[in-house]
């Protein structure tokens, strides 16, 4: 379609964990790099300086454990002192240490879920290529998985051990794309593993908006965010999460009305801004999170939709 004014180009924005994927693939991913002792070291082996949102106490509970194990290698000694990977999982799943300490500070919740930008970062360190190279593997062994299968550490937090793609999804943007809708991937997921994924997907994409983190001289990638909201005096990390997927929209998809989201598929309150960006339909895939709904009914827009799914 020509991208003229007064003629913008549908696209359907559509989030990627538990959407397009029946799983999470930011927390595949950590899992299986914790089993296999794939996850690197914190730069300069100091876990302040893997996130500038974890606090203290976390940092010096995971830089106590760090010492215990006895770090040496380039990555973490996780299936030989599973306490570390213990730790690691507690911090992301629960926001607190294992000795009950909150875990991460100085965010603004509207742009930053620090556990999400956390799961990036905690591989800053690694080259893209790296990245994709691993995420090809974690992929491949988790599609072929049964649905039967958990790995020691994703058991106790509910990881499953298996990754499928959505079918209701999946069908959907095959309809989409035919009748000429660019199709947009909108997660808090660091993008380099949703690029990998999309490798699977039998569906063309448009673009792809997940984390990003900043890469050094040398082409690593570091823990800090690599997109930063300058408004006014704010002046603050951003990541596609809650009203950071409205802002990577409008600056990337939207862009001075060149396009315009006639649909929009997400399954949690993390997608409810991205949806508002929607003119045309907004589907809430499943009923996984009724804030979403209850959201939904309080804006009170007949254009909410709330499809069912298995798996």
């Amino acid at each position: 379609m020509d991208r003229t004014v007064g003629h913008p180009q549908p696209v359907a924005l559509v989030d990627f964990d538990h959407t397009t994927i029946q799983g999470d693939l930011a927390e595949a991913f950590l899992d299986a790099c914790l089993v296999t002792e794939r996850v690197p070291r914190p730069p300069a082996g100091d876990w302040r300086r893997s996130s500038r949102f974890l606090t203290a106490e976390a940092a010096e509970r995971l830089n106590a454990l760090s010492r215990h194990a006895g770090l040496s290698d380039a990555t973490l000694p996780t299936r030989r002192h599973p306490e570390l990977a213990e730790e690691i999982m507690c911090i992301y799943f629960q926001w607190r240490t294992t000795a009950d300490a909150p875990a991460f500070t100085g965010y603004d919740p509207d742009y930053i879920q620090p556990a999400y930008a956390w799961s990036s970062q905690l591989f800053s360190g690694y080259t893209p290529h790296q990245i994709r190279t691993l995420a090809r593997q974690v992929i491949g062994e988790r599609l072929a998985a049964g649905r039967n299968e958990f790995s020691p550490y994703g058991r106790p937090w509910g990881i499953p051990g298996w990754l499928r793609i959505q079918p209701k999804t999946l069908a959907l943007l095959q309809i989409l794309k035919q009748a000429g809708v660019d199709i947009w991937l909108v997660s808090s997921t660091m993008e380099l593993l949703i690029r990998t994924f999309a490798e699977y997907l039998a569906v063309p994409l448009c673009g792809i908006i997940g984390c990003r983190l900043a890469t050094d001289m040398g082409g690593r990638l570091t823990p800090e965010p690599a997109h930063w909201l300058e408004e006014g005096s704010v002046h603050q990390p951003i990541m596609p999460f809650k009203r950071g997927k409205a802002y990577f929209i409008r600056q990337e998809i939207i862009a001075g009305e060149s396009a315009v989201p006639v649909i929009g598929i997400g399954d949690s309150l993390n997608d409810f801004y991205m949806l508002k960006e929607c003119r045309g339909l907004r589907i809430i895939l499943g009923r996984r999170d009724p804030e979403l709904q209850a959201a939904a009914a309080r804006d009170g827009a007949d254009n909410w939709l709330v499809e069912a799914v298995d798996g």
